[in-house]
């Protein structure tokens, strides 16, 4: 525990005395081995941006060249309000799926719940989307 100025309580040791060397080492490694791994993640994403930019694969490339340019020909002909209203109104759409997904997954869990305590019970339960238990 450390005092508002800095220094340590009585009777108290810092935490890197009270480990061993091995458990000292052991978390030196995993540091190590943590920094590692997020400047390996870092330097791919970096790498599959350069090769994408310098054609490497020439495929993938051409892939993106041609997505841009259909992007860029859609966006002189077609108005943005269209494109704006059609993301609302796929928006919308992709809630009304999410909404009905979870109605029919609260009536499967709900149905399973009553068979499940009804066998506890042995009394027969039925539970509905707007019971509550307390």
């Amino acid at each position: 525990r450390r005092f508002s100025d800095g220094g340590l309580a009585a009777g108290t040791a810092p935490l890197e005395v009270t480990l061993t060397e091995n458990e000292q080492l052991r978390g030196y490694i995993q540091l190590y081995l943590s920094i590692r791994n997020d400047v390996d993640f870092v330097l791919s994403v970096i790498e599959k941006h350069k090769n994408l930019i310098t054609w490497k694969d020439e495929t993938v490339s051409g892939i993106v060249v041609l997505l841009l340019i259909v992007i860029l020909v859609l966006s002189l002909v077609v108005p943005t309000r269209l494109v704006i209203a059609f993301f609302i109104g796929l928006t919308f759409y992709i809630g009304e799926l999410v909404g009905k997904r979870k109605r029919r997954n609260r009536a499967s869990f709900l149905g399973d719940l009553s068979k499940w305590s009804s066998s506890i019970s042995g009394a027969q339960i039925n539970l509905k989307a707007g019971d509550s238990l307390s």
